[in-house]
C-alpha cells in the first residue's frame, strides 16, 4: 500500500519556513537519511505516486521550492507562495537506512488562502436612468469579483452616501442588488449620486468603491398652469 501524507502552508509566508518534520523508524537501529524528490512531468509522478498525480501539474522549477534536512527530516519551504497563482503541489519523500532499504512517502501540500486581494469592481461607475413616480424595485446590480477563497472572497455591499440625501435607495448586503423603495420626483431632484462600498468578509476586510449616477427621467405628470400675471390681468373693454 502506498504511503501518503498531506501538508499545508499559508501563502505569503517568509522563507525558509518549517512546514513539518518527517518521521521514520528503523527496527535495525540504522541511521535514517531523508530526501525530497520533485517531479518534472505527470508521467514521472505516476511511476511513484499513481493516478493521484492527475490532479496536479509539474514543472522542473519545483525542485527549488522545498527541501528536507537529511538527518532530522525537517521539511522547509524555500519560497514564498501565492495561492492565486498555484495552490497545490505533489512530491516524494524517501527514507533510507543507507544500506539497501528505502521507503517512499507521496506527499501533497496545499497553499491556504490569506486575504490579500481586495474586491475588484467590473465597473467603478454606472450611469442609469429611472423614471419618476415609478416604484421600479430592482434597477441595478453592480458586479465585483474577489480572487481570494472561502470567506475572503465573500462580498458585502453597503450604501455609504446618497447625494442629495435620500432614503429611498437600498442595496442587498449579500447580492448587491440596488432597489428603489420610494417614488422619485424629477421636478424636486433630477439627479442622485450613490456611493457604494463593496468589501470582502475577511478578518481584516479589504474594500473598493463604486459610484452610481441616477438620472431621474421625466413623465408627463404635471398639467399646464397659468402664470400669475395672466390670471391677475384685467381687460377693460
Amino acid at each position: 500500500q502506498l504511503n501518503t501524507s498531506q501538508f499545508s502552508i499559508r501563502e505569503n509566508l517568509n522563507f525558509p519556513y518549517l512546514i513539518s518534520t518527517i518521521n521514520a523508524t528503523d527496527l535495525d537501529g540504522d541511521t535514517i537519511e531523508f530526501s525530497l524528490i520533485t517531479f518534472s512531468t505527470e508521467s514521472e509522478c505516476i511511476l511513484s505516486c499513481g493516478l493521484q498525480c492527475q490532479n496536479y501539474y509539474f514543472v522542473p522549477e519545483d525542485s527549488f521550492l522545498f527541501y528536507v534536512t537529511g538527518n532530522s527530516g525537517e521539511f522547509y519551504s524555500n519560497s514564498t507562495f501565492d495561492r492565486e497563482m498555484r495552490d497545490n503541489f505533489l512530491f516524494l519523500f524517501t527514507a533510507s537506512d543507507g544500506i539497501n532499504n528505502t521507503t517512499i512517502l507521496c506527499a501533497s501540500l496545499t497553499v491556504s488562502d490569506e486575504n490579500d486581494n481586495p474586491p475588484i469592481p467590473l465597473q467603478t461607475e454606472y450611469y442609469i436612468g429611472v423614471f419618476e413616480n415609478t416604484l421600479t424595485g430592482e434597477f441595478l446590480t453592480p458586479q465585483a469579483v474577489d480572487n481570494d477563497a472561502d470567506r475572503n472572497s465573500e462580498l458585502l455591499w453597503v450604501i455609504k452616501t446618497v447625494s442629495p440625501s435620500f432614503l429611498g435607495f437600498q442595496i442587498h448586503p449579500m447580492l448587491g442588488i440596488l432597489t428603489l423603495i420610494e417614488l422619485l420626483d424629477r421636478e424636486t431632484v433630477s439627479e442622485y449620486t450613490i456611493n457604494i462600498t463593496v468589501s470582502d468578509n475577511g478578518i481584516s476586510p479589504l474594500q473598493a468603491s463604486i459610484v452610481v449616477y441616477v438620472n431621474v427621467r421625466d413623465i408627463n405628470d404635471n398639467a399646464p398652469v397659468f402664470s400669475s400675471d395672466s390670471t391677475d390681468r384685467t381687460i377693460n373693454l
